[in-house]
Formats: C-alpha cells, structure tokens, sequence
C-alpha cells in the first residue's frame, strides 16, 4: 500500500517569487526545471501542453519523498486560497519541520515574510506528542507551517529546515475522508486528536469554544511526506476544492508513485469515487501510467505507476 507521496503540484502566479523563498530563505535545492510546452503535463490536468511557461521541482537533497512540483502558466488563475477563510475546505497548509523554531521566525522576518501571530505557539496533543508550530501566509495564498517536534531527530539542513511533513487538507466529513485513506489508499493513521483550548485557538485563528479533529496518516516511522486531515468543530467553511486544478494557483494535488495504481483506482471506482485514466504520460516529476482519484471531500490524488 501507498507510504509517503512524491511530490505535490502546485500552481506559482510567479515562479521567481516562489524560489526566493523555498531556495534563497529554506534552503531546498532546484532538482529539475523546464521552460515551455509540455504535451504530458498537459494531459495530466485537460490542458493545452501549450499552456505551461516554466516549471521545477524542488526538495531537500536528501529525500526521495515529499519534493514540491512549482508550475508557472502563461496565465495563471486566482489562488485557491485568496481572501480564505481558515476553515474553508481545501488543501490548506504545507508543514515544514524546523530546528528552533524561534531563528527560523527571525532569519524569515528579516526577509519580510509575516507571520499570522506574534509568537509560535507550543502544545502537547491528548497522544502526549509535542510540538511547537506557527503559521505564515507565503506565495499564492499558501499558508505554510513551521514545525518543531523536540521529541523527534531529524535532519535539517544549514538554515534549519528539514523535510515536508505533513500536507494539510480541512474537510467537512472526517469520518469519510479517514475510511477513504484507510481503506482505498492503505495509508495507517499515525496519531488522531482532537484540540481545543486558548492555545490552539490563538495559534490556528478559530473563535472561542471551537476545536478541531486532526489525524496524520502515513507509514510508521516515515516522518516527510504525509498527510493530514482536519475537521473544525463549531465553525463554517466554504468548499473551495473545485477550484484545486491548474491554471489556478495555489496547491492542487499530491502525487503517490506505486506499482499497486490500478489496484487503488479499482478500489476508489468500486466506492463509487470519481477515477479518471490519463494514460502514460512523462513529466518533470514523474513517468507513467496515471490514474487520478478524488477522495470523497474533493481532494485531487494521482497514482503513478513507473513505467
């Protein structure tokens, strides 16, 4: 069954903007890049291979997984994420492990980045794990997440990043979405919470007396590259997971490469889930046969099947 996934694809209004910051300010290293037309991408996402302006794929040096797949377009869509509101359904943050949390804040305000709250927050969840996190609003509307897990030894490079942990994704049905990555993708669930309090309120921006259910799912002892469910309690949300595709901006897909990609597509079909086969395509992150799923909230997954 799936582990970790490869890369996630995400829409850059400008692509020069996106690199200062995942180059010059965290460190991760361009691993490919390509100018112009691109008949494989295209297919992937029901475009014009005419479409696409430039592209790279980016990561920390060390990792197989979790690597982030920037797409320019001649013309690019709105964000996902413009003007949202921190409820709305969608896949809403990308988390970035850290070491001290607190230079990490500064190195990236003295850039000019800001943050969405004065001081990072610091919890330990009902499971016993401890983490200290804060939230900034980066290019295209993405809400990215500095993560510091002190009970944990990872790696990190110069500037004090390490891997993509988890990419976050808000729902409205929980329950559906946990049966979906368990049952149709084979992924374990890793830790499951719920959190409330003045603590967890201040550091997400919720009103008072709302909470959230959240669960990480993944593999055991594989850190990067996971996922993430949340359900907000008490609060509304727009569903903004239509508006995940290209040539909008913003985040719109993660990628999982598995020799088991039929398989899974026969599964999600016979759970009367939305399935689409591209067929074989070649692109910067990957080649293969396709198959593109929806889970049941929305939320885009492609299976790559290595040729």
């Amino acid at each position: 069954m799936l582990s970790q996934w490869n890369s996630i694809m995400i829409g850059v209004a400008d692509l020069d903007a996106a690199l200062a910051l995942w180059v010059d300010a965290i460190g991760f290293k361009v691993l490919k890049k390509f100018i112009g037309d691109d008949i494989g991408l295209g297919r992937q996402w029901n475009l014009q291979s005419s479409s696409f302006s430039r592209q790279v794929v980016l990561g920390k040096m060390d990792d197989t997984f979790g690597k982030l797949h920037l797409v320019e377009m001649h013309h690019p869509g709105p964000s996902v994420r413009k003007e949202a509101a921190v409820t709305d359904s969608c896949i809403k943050n990308i988390d970035i492990y850290v070491t001290d949390i607190e230079k990490r804040i500064i190195a990236l305000q003295a850039r000019g980045y800001n943050f969405r709250s004065a001081t990072h927050s610091e919890v330990v969840a009902p499971d016993g794990t401890r983490f200290r996190e804060i939230h900034l609003e980066i290019h295209d509307a993405i809400n990215l997440v500095l993560l510091e897990l002190p009970d944990k030894n990872l790696s990190f490079n110069q500037l004090g990043f390490g891997s993509i942990g988890p990419i976050v994704s808000v729902v409205k049905d929980v329950a559906q979405e946990k049966k979906f990555y368990r049952e149709i993708l084979g992924l374990e669930m890793l830790t499951d919470n719920f959190l409330q309090g003045e603590e967890i309120e201040k550091m997400i921006g919720l009103p008072s007396g709302s909470g959230l259910d959240v669960s990480i799912w993944g593999r055991q002892g594989k850190e990067s590259a996971q996922l993430e469910l949340v359900e907000y309690v008490g609060v509304q949300g727009k569903t903004l997971f239509p508006f995940s595709k290209l040539p909008n901006s913003g985040l719109h897909q993660v990628c999982y490469q598995t020799e088991e990609a039929a398989l899974l597509a026969s599964r999600a079909n016979s759970m009367g889930l939305s399935i689409f086969q591209c067929g074989k395509i070649e692109t910067l992150s990957g080649s293969g046969e396709c198959w593109t799923l929806y889970s049941p909230a929305g939320m885009r997954i492609d299976l790559l099947s290595p040729s």
